[in-house]
């Protein structure tokens, strides 16, 4: 009597893992950015998907109100969802937003590797009490080169007035740290989303010049109002619309690199590799310029890094 195939059927599966190991399950990653619309986050999503060798699912925190940094709380629901539930082997956070949601609904089981977000060590150090294992790259220029750049440039300077979003805490906490180095005095004023001209009332009496971080003092007329000082703009993390607006000039992202290292980390953790500090720094850095701006203001810009931007207008 003719053996049942499909009993024989298991049988042979077994057989051949048997000998030539288990079949092997494709690793999952699940990839979250902070916003839908912000290029550099899409690059650095490019930049590790080029590295990473595991299938991903990506999700984007949607943006509802640009000027006031509101989300479609549905997209950002359906990502955290799929955290819990779905299981990815790993999770890739691009922008410090989706680091911070990730890291309040995800299995402490599950690899945390974070792009483009502010200060990483600091992050991690204050993520040990979850219990996750979380790996970073810093995706900017230290905050030594960006003081030193400003100090060379400027040697008359005497105060810069910096203006964030709070989640820039960390990030101006070494700015200050390394200004007081080059005897040069912070203001430090955080923006309001919603309303961020308060912010100006201590900064605009007493400092040379502007660093601004991140899209704060964008929304609304609250950049015109800065733009009324008529003193120098520096746009920290490069928004181009901030350059094109009046900004002397911006610091580029290195966003493709700062994602394909990340990917590179997440490669060796999938293959059951170790990944030990100090973890990979962004050494290349480049600028965006407004020529126009500095040619009203009469002032330099650095010449230690190419300029791959020039605008030569003001909107």
């Amino acid at each position: 009597m003719p053996a049942n195939p499909i009993r024989i059927l298991p049988v042979f599966l077994f057989s051949i893992c048997f000998i030539f190991g288990a079949i092997p399950v494709s690793a999952e990653v699940a990839v979250i950015l902070s916003r839908d619309d912000f290029e550099p986050y899409q690059e650095a999503r490019q930049g590790f998907e080029e590295t990473c060798t595991a299938p991903t699912k990506v999700f984007a925190f949607e943006v509802e109100n640009r000027e006031t940094r509101q989300y479609k709380q549905r997209s950002i629901d359906e990502a955290l969802n799929y955290i819990q539930k779905g299981n990815p082997e790993l999770i890739c956070a691009i922008g410090t937003q989706a680091f911070l949601a990730v890291l309040q609904v995800a299995p402490a089981q599950i690899p945390i590797v974070a792009a483009m977000v502010k200060s990483p060590e600091q992050l991690i150090q204050d993520s040990l009490a979850t219990g996750h294992t979380i790996y970073a790259v810093d995706f900017f220029v230290s905050s030594d080169i960006v003081m030193e750049t400003i100090r060379s440039t400027y040697p008359e300077l005497k105060s810069i007035g910096i203006i964030y979003y709070e989640t820039s805490q960390s990030l101006v906490d070494e700015l200050r740290a390394e200004a007081d180095t080059r005897n040069l005095q912070v203001i430090a004023e955080v923006a309001d989303g919603n309303n961020p001209l308060p912010a100006l009332r201590n900064v605009s009496t007493s400092a040379d010049l502007f660093l601004i971080i991140d899209n704060a003092m964008i929304g609304g007329s609250a950049f015109d109002v800065l733009l009324g000082f008529q003193k120098p703009i520096i746009s920290l993390i490069h928004n181009p619309r901030m350059v094109r607006k009046g900004a002397l000039f911006g610091f580029l992202l290195q966003s493709r690199e700062n994602g394909r290292a990340v990917g590179q980390i997440a490669n060796t953790i999938l293959a059951g590799g170790k990944v030990t500090p100090p973890f990979p720094k962004m050494t290349k850095a480049a600028l965006a310029v407004n020529q126009k701006v500095r040619d009203l203001l009469n002032v330099p810009v650095p010449n230690n890094f190419d300029i791959l931007e020039k605008y030569n207008t003001i909107e």
